[in-house]
């Protein structure tokens, strides 16, 4: 995605917590010639240690639902971004359609906590990933900056139960397909039970 958008003019602070995502991001970099226009770092959402103000974008895809405390990490984007600047992100929903269990109950339970206040430390590695509801995360932006311009919900794959597939990937497919042509119609239910929530904001500030 950095050397994507570093091939559309812009440029690009490509961060992650993890130093070997970092390398690898490091080495893509010399191989694409991006010297100057991609810029790798170790950065925590949390805390970023860019200053006020510094992007005009910031993209956010496959990242939320790990972070510990989302109210945080929201409240950091909206202060480097500079005023009236966008944010793209992601959100995993807690209603997405993998019936796979033990994922959801661990992220749901997450989720929980962390509503309660009583999750302040970073889950332990088998936590699993803290999900999310539509109007959950609507809620938590309230009390940001970043203003909800768009949102849809992506995505009803797979069909798992237990970590074993239910049907074939082409009839999954189908109903997927499906059941996404709905949502983008509005269909109640549907329409917020998309295994991934888009969405686009804007820094009110």
């Amino acid at each position: 995605m950095a050397i994507s958008l570093a091939k559309k003019g812009f440029t690009v602070n490509a961060v992650d917590h993890a130093m070997a995502m970092v390398e690898c991001t490091e080495k893509l970099i010399l191989q694409k010639n991006m010297n100057g226009t991609v810029f790798a770092s170790v950065e925590d959402a949390h805390k970023f240690t860019f200053e006020d103000s510094t992007f005009d974008l910031v993209v956010a895809i496959g990242v939320i639902h790990w972070l510990h405390n989302v109210k945080q990490a929201l409240n950091e984007i909206s202060r480097v971004l500079k005023p009236q600047g966008y944010v793209i992100l992601s959100v995993d929903t807690r209603w997405f359609s993998q019936i796979d269990f033990p994922v959801i109950a661990r992220g749901i339970i997450n989720s929980k906590l962390q509503q309660l206040g009583l999750l302040t430390q970073p889950p332990n590695k088998n936590a699993g990933p803290i999900l999310y509801s539509t109007k959950q995360f609507n809620q938590y932006l309230i009390k940001t900056k970043l203003e909800l311009v768009k949102g849809k919900t992506l995505g009803f794959l797979p069909f798992n139960f237990f970590s074993k597939q239910l049907l074939s990937e082409r009839n999954s497919l189908k109903i997927s397909l499906k059941l996404q042509r709905y949502s983008d119609a509005g269909y109640p239910i549907l329409r917020s039970r998309g295994a991934i929530y888009l969405i686009l904001l804007k820094n009110r500030k």
